[in-house]
């Protein structure tokens, strides 16, 4: 009995990873914000949205507004944007939009 719970909580473990099905890792600090101006391929650092993994909707609002503010900025027509997800070991753990 006591091997058919070790296994069990060990295949439970193994199925386990750091993020979300929608790629969040619970361990999130923040966003990075990139916009990619894909008529000339140049890619602009749009800021930094602090957030965690329970403020997640919000977070990725904001960093919708953050890269189409960069966009007008810069005067891009033709324009797509990324969401890194920020952690303390990475500046961008997963992309995100």
């Amino acid at each position: 009995m006591r091997w058919i719970l070790m296994s069990s909580l060990i295949a439970s473990l193994v199925g386990c990873s750091g993020h979300d099905s929608d790629y969040f890792p619970y361990t999130m600090r923040g966003l990075n914000v990139w916009v990619y101006d894909n008529s000339s391929q140049a890619e602009y650092f749009a800021g930094f949205v602090e957030a965690s993994y329970m403020s997640k909707s919000d977070a990725l609002s904001n960093c919708n507004s953050q890269a189409r503010a960069m966009a007008n900025s810069k005067h891009l027509e033709n324009w797509s944007y990324v969401c890194c997800t920020v952690t303390s070991s990475s500046n961008c753990e997963t992309k995100v939009r």
